[in-house]
């Protein structure tokens, strides 16, 4: 939040919450609905799957290593259906 200059309460208001509910939510003392989880994350401009903590790092990271592993015809076919604006043609 702070590197998107957003206070918990502008945060709340943004997704009609109370600033209490922000701070009991992040404290994990209230349950969050999938819809405001989304709005959320649209507010902070970042994907859904991005605010998902996990052992190990988040989901997105992870992903993206697995990615990053995969040998370059694989990396670069996964890039391609990953990128809405890249053609499909397969490389020689």
């Amino acid at each position: 939040m702070k590197h998107k200059g957003l206070t918990q309460e502008k945060l709340a208001k943004a997704v009609g919450l109370q600033r209490t509910s922000m701070t009991n939510i992040e404290g994990g003392r209230q349950p969050l609905a999938v819809d405001v989880f989304v709005q959320l994350a649209s507010v902070l401009g970042c994907e859904p799957a991005e605010l998902l903590p996990i052992r190990g790092g988040s989901i997105v990271g992870r992903a993206k290593a697995k990615i990053d592993s995969l040998e370059p015809a694989k990396r670069e076919w996964v890039s391609q259906i990953m990128n809405p604006n890249a053609s499909l043609t397969p490389s020689s």
